[in-house]
């Protein structure tokens, strides 16, 4: 590794943290969906409705849960979260 040319490196650890940036936002994303709802994020993908125009709609929007930190680490720290933890085992 030390023999690559920083270009090299400077790729490397920027798809590096890129990869591990996305895991780690999905699992908080999953976080602040449990403090509302017992869903996965495929669940949450797969729930539509029409609207009057014939437009699909997402049913849950993510963005506005409005969620505390101290609630979203009550989701992290209970175990009693069966589609959290059926979830993440299948990654």
């Amino acid at each position: 590794m030390d023999s690559l040319p920083e270009e090299v490196k400077d790729k490397i650890y920027k798809y590096k943290h890129q990869l591990e940036y996305k895991l780690v936002m999905d699992e908080l994303i999953l976080h602040r969906l449990n403090t509302a709802f017992n869903l996965t994020l495929d669940m949450v993908e797969m729930m539509l409705y029409y609207d009057h125009n014939g437009c699909a709609r997402k049913v849950v929007s993510i963005d506005n849960i409005e969620c505390f930190a101290h609630e979203i680490l009550a989701v992290i720290f209970n175990k009693k979260h069966n589609l959290y933890n059926n979830y993440w085992e299948r990654i």
